[in-house]
């Protein structure tokens, strides 16, 4: 678990305007994602989420980076804004991209 990056997720969802859940894959990085289940157009899509990559699984250049997938992987996002960016701009981005 790396708190510095669960800290920043849960910094992001309290901004966001809408009701959010949190789900961390225990069998991934352990970082929680921000799923948005009003996303959804059924109740059976697939989950639309927002995260950080904290680089645990592999360094990459979308490494330390925000992203937004939407519908299960219809169609992903990956912004500039990394670990250090401020909250308000990362909940601004996420909204525009979902």
């Amino acid at each position: 678990m790396n708190t510095r990056y669960d800290d920043a997720v849960r910094e992001v969802a309290a901004l966001l305007p809408e009701a959010v859940d949190l789900y961390a894959d225990m069998g991934g990085t352990w970082v929680p994602e921000i799923v948005f289940p009003t996303a959804k157009a059924h109740p059976d899509d697939p989950d639309t989420v927002a995260g950080i990559d904290d680089g645990s699984i592999d360094e990459s250049e979308y490494s330390h980076r925000w992203y937004v997938d939407v519908g299960g992987g219809a169609r992903t996002e990956i912004s500039d804004l990394g670990i250090d960016a401020d909250p308000r701009d990362v909940a601004a981005w996420i909204r525009a991209h979902i």
